[in-house]
């Protein structure tokens, strides 16, 4: 179960509810079962103040903020950036090996019937040319010298039945926004990922996945709220990340947790970490990419891919990542053929 952008922002929001309230009622439909008594979450109250970290955290607890860290490079080495877990566990991608991907970017899902960007459905058309707009004016202001705003890109997941004819539109708006990266997303049948270790709150887990969207996101928080009960300066990043929508959620998790963990002497299980990160981040099907440059609107491209606009993804795939992997590098720019000058189709990759 992965929660989208704006629910995990929700709960992590949450949180900072949960942690800074002493005697709080437990979940209406019970406790969490990994707790030692049923108003263990209320006990997770962020200190105001600043206590002394130790001077020595121990071999152990050194060894076990290094297993997490690696932990965590090992999900996103298997190509699995923590943006990309706000696709939809439901994507029907198309299978494809290739590299891995570790950039972070905003992930455009196309399906049949919808266009989401972060988790989150966009009015079509122009919705999404609005939607990407805002956020590069947003990271501009925040980040005016990142690599993102230097050449702005995106990843787009696109179910294997979506028409040509969505494609073209997606890819035209997204250069409409000042898009001039595409990085095309697929599923890596060849790439494993590393999974949790059985934990004390895997119950809980099951209940978190079985939920409703609204339980979800207060499940979500008192399991953030019980896991880092002990740990004040986990749930200090923890509620930090909900007050303020960070641009990097990836880049807080993978660089402040483990530190943090490291700061409260490992007083978190290890284990329970692990499968609650998992469970909000994770995603068991690694994905591969494949980069184009993409031509700006009312330029003109050195190559135009004209294709029908019924053929489905599974078969225009192919002739679009030939034109991505070319020598020459040069923009692209997409477009939907005339109905008397249809292409032959390719044969459908299995």
């Amino acid at each position: 179960m992965v929660m989208k952008g704006a629910s995990l922002l929700v709960a992590l929001g949450a949180v900072v509810s949960l942690a800074s309230c002493a005697g709080g009622n437990p979940a209406a439909d019970g406790p969490l079962t990994g707790s030692p008594s049923s108003g263990a979450v209320a006990t997770a109250t962020v200190d105001s103040g600043s206590p002394d970290e130790p001077t020595d955290i121990g071999n152990a607890c050194r060894e076990q903020v290094a297993s997490l860290q690696d932990w965590l490079k090992a999900i996103e080495a298997a190509g699995l950036p923590l943006a990309m877990s706000l696709l939809d566990e439901g994507a029907h991608l198309v299978k494809r090996k290739g590299p891995a991907l570790d950039e972070p970017a905003p992930v455009v899902h196309v399906t049949s019937s919808s266009v989401l960007l972060d988790g989150v459905p966009v009015d079509m058309p122009s919705g999404l040319q609005t939607e990407l707009a805002k956020l590069i004016n947003l990271r501009r202001s925040m980040m005016p010298l990142s690599p993102f705003i230097q050449a702005p890109r995106s990843y787009v997941a696109i179910n294997a039945e979506v028409p040509w004819s969505q494609v073209n539109n997606v890819a035209r708006e997204a250069a409409g926004a000042g898009i001039v990266q595409l990085t095309l997303l697929f599923v890596d049948p060849e790439r494993s990922v590393p999974g949790p270790p059985p934990s004390a709150i895997d119950a809980d887990l099951a209940r978190l996945a079985k939920a409703s969207k609204a339980r979800r996101q207060q499940i979500a928080a008192e399991l953030m709220a019980y896991v880092y009960q002990d740990c004040q300066e986990a749930l200090k990043v923890i509620a930090q990340m909900g007050v303020h929508e960070v641009a990097d959620i990836k880049q807080v998790i993978l660089d402040e947790l483990p530190a943090a963990i490291g700061a409260c002497a490992c007083a978190a299980d290890d284990a329970s970490v692990k499968a609650l990160h998992w469970t909000i981040f994770g995603n068991s099907k690694p994905t591969s990419g494949v980069t184009l440059q993409l031509a700006p609107p009312d330029s003109l491209p050195v190559t135009t891919l004209s294709l029908p606009a019924e053929l489905p993804w599974n078969d225009a795939y192919v002739q679009v990542v030939a034109l991505a992997t070319e020598a020459s590098k040069q923009p692209i720019g997409f477009a939907v053929s005339a109905a008397d000058d249809r292409a032959e189709k390719p044969a459908p990759i299995k």
